[in-house]
């Protein structure tokens, strides 16, 4: 029911601040339902959603948030603004509009690597920030995916590897769709000396864990992983385990994007 709210909500020309507060209300309303569903918590877990969410926006766009849902926002509250920190940001998008890294990068001195499937974001990259754009497609092993390129700059955000895409989402948008070489992550990033990561983020449209299952988590020492994780509304607790088996506790949920934290150590 709430699903089809929001597409409705999302198909008007112009949603006004009422409709929206309103559907976060019904978000607030759910959250009962929603929380126990939510595996893997740690103490203290923060559940950013409903009205609580509605708010916690618009302060963190006012406060120069970039982020589409203000999750650089929620990495620097939960690392205390942590100034010159280390990132990898899979399925970056676009350099500045909706990126979770700009803020980090530009106010904090964070710095890294940004990866997309996209080839267009490379010039704008060059452009606008010092942080290095790599042209890849990230996955669990090598080898050769469909990708499909959703068109229009407001729709760019939905592409990704064919058969994971969400087909709601992406119904009647025109795609174009192209042979990929697929690598796992240590491949990629193989040459840049990074060291230890204090945040990876993870959006790449229903792929998520199969970029997961590409990653040697005693090799590479990440702190924090943002990661998409919006089936449904209380997303998919398969992830939630997945990190859990690695050593990771959910810390935060804001809207459809989990917010992990390392309490073991790697492996020596």
């Amino acid at each position: 029911m709430l699903a089809k709210i929001r597409k409705s909500l999302a198909g008007m020309g112009f949603v006004s601040e009422f409709a929206r507060f309103a559907y976060f209300g019904l978000r607030t309303a759910a959250i009962p339902v929603m929380r126990p569903r939510i595996s893997n918590r740690g103490p203290g877990f923060e559940f950013i959603d409903g009205w609580r969410y509605y708010f916690y926006h618009k302060r963190a766009k006012r406060n120069g948030s970039f982020s589409q849902h203000a999750q650089d926002a929620l990495v620097l509250e939960m690392t205390g603004n942590l100034h010159e920190g280390r990132f990898i940001d899979i399925g970056c998008n676009d350099p500045i509009r909706f990126n979770n890294t700009a803020l980090l990068e530009k106010n904090y001195g964070w710095s890294g690597i940004s990866i997309d499937a996209q080839a267009q974001f490379a010039v704008p990259f060059q452009k606008t920030r010092s942080t290095p754009f790599v042209h890849a497609c990230v996955g669990n092993i090598r080898k050769t995916v469909n990708f499909a390129r959703v068109s229009g700059r407001d729709y760019a955000g939905l592409s990704g590897v064919l058969e994971h895409l969400d087909e709601q989402k992406v119904a009647g948008r025109s795609r174009e769709v192209m042979p990929m070489q697929q690598r796992p992550l240590a491949d990629i990033i193989e040459g840049y000396n990074l060291g230890n990561i204090d945040c990876l983020f993870v959006d790449v449209e229903g792929y998520e864990m199969l970029v997961l299952e590409g990653i040697d988590f005693d090799a590479l020492h990440i702190a924090n992983i943002v990661i998409e994780n919006d089936v449904g509304f209380s997303g998919s607790n398969e992830i939630r385990h997945y990190l859990g088996e690695r050593g990771y506790e959910l810390r935060a949920r804001v809207y459809g994007d989990d917010f992990f934290c390392r309490i073991k150590p790697t492996t020596d």
